[in-house]
């Protein structure tokens, strides 16, 4: 009986850690992705390599969405924005750290729990799962737009 009732507590959260992993691989790819810029035109002004890592960032982020759509895996926003926010707690400490005052390192290590924080106080609230599927838009009601009532009342789709 507890070897079944364990087995089902790993086959629940088998799903949210391939999620958390699925998140953890995509920041490594963004990141990885956005250090090459600053090396492939150190060269150009810093307003050129703005601009091109955005461009690379909005490309990585729109190839990894299609790899995902492709594999039929969910990945989750909180652990990717976790994640993000470990990578560049994780840089600064490693790399910056040493270069600047103790009164900015202290000041980004508060800035940095606060994010931490209102992630936790955000995921309380709404866990933000990303899915693969689109909403039905042929089952919209007549009359409403996108299935929202302007009074604010809830719309049935049928």
């Amino acid at each position: 009986m507890v070897l079944v009732n364990e087995q089902r507590k790993l086959s629940a959260s088998l799903p949210l850690i391939c999620r958390c992993i699925i998140s953890c691989i995509l920041v490594l790819l963004t990141q990885l992705t956005l250090s090459l810029v600053p090396r492939f035109f150190a060269a150009s002004p810093f307003i050129v390599q703005f601009a091109l890592s955005g461009l690379v960032l909005l490309l990585v982020q729109t190839l990894c969405g299609w790899c995902r759509r492709l594999l039929g895996v969910c990945a989750s926003a909180p652990a990717f924005v976790f994640f993000n926010i470990l990578f560049i707690w994780g840089f600064y400490i490693a790399v910056v750290r040493q270069a600047v005052s103790s009164l900015i390192g202290g000041l980004f290590n508060i800035e940095v729990a606060m994010i931490i924080i209102g992630l936790c106080s955000i995921m309380s609230k709404d866990p933000g799962l990303i899915t693969n599927e689109f909403p039905h838009l042929d089952k919209l009601v007549e009359g409403s737009e996108l299935g929202v009532d302007p009074d604010n009342e809830v719309v049935k789709l049928n």
